[in-house]
């Protein structure tokens, strides 16, 4: 198993459970409620509109099936990697954007590693893109 398939894995297990947790709903699972504490909580503000929820569980769903292409839908990991490398760097332009514009409803504790760490995720990404990747053959 290579870096890409690892690194395709890793994001699925990653996002996926960020993915699972706003179909739970995003209120609960990462508002200043969560039960998982400090790591989870993103919001110092909570939000259980229906709406909100709504749109929370249509990108959990959509995220967490775009991430198992490779795994799941036969997608070729250099072309998931193509689509991987678009979503990774707007979700850092996201993230930084609603950091920095909304700094009294983001908790910074839970926030800068997630940057730190989606800037690496880029790099990754970039990197792969780079290198030559031999598909296995199925």
């Amino acid at each position: 198993m290579g870096l890409a398939e690892n690194y395709a894995k890793f994001i699925l297990g990653m996002f996926g459970f960020f993915s699972t947790g706003m179909y739970i709903s995003q209120n609960y699972m990462f508002g200043p409620n969560s039960p998982g504490g400090t790591p989870l909580i993103y919001w110092t503000k909570g939000s259980a509109h229906p709406i909100s929820e709504w749109w929370a569980r249509m990108c959990g769903a959509l995220f967490f099936s775009f991430l198992l292409g490779p795994f799941a839908f036969g997608v070729p990991l250099k072309a998931h990697l193509k689509q991987t490398m678009l979503a990774m760097v707007l979700l850092l332009v996201n993230m930084i954007w609603v950091n920095y514009q909304s700094p009294e409803e983001c908790v910074s504790l839970t926030w800068y590693p997630q940057i730190v760490l989606q800037v690496v995720l880029v790099l990754v990404n970039a990197y792969l893109l780079t290198t030559d990747i031999k598909e296995k053959a199925n």
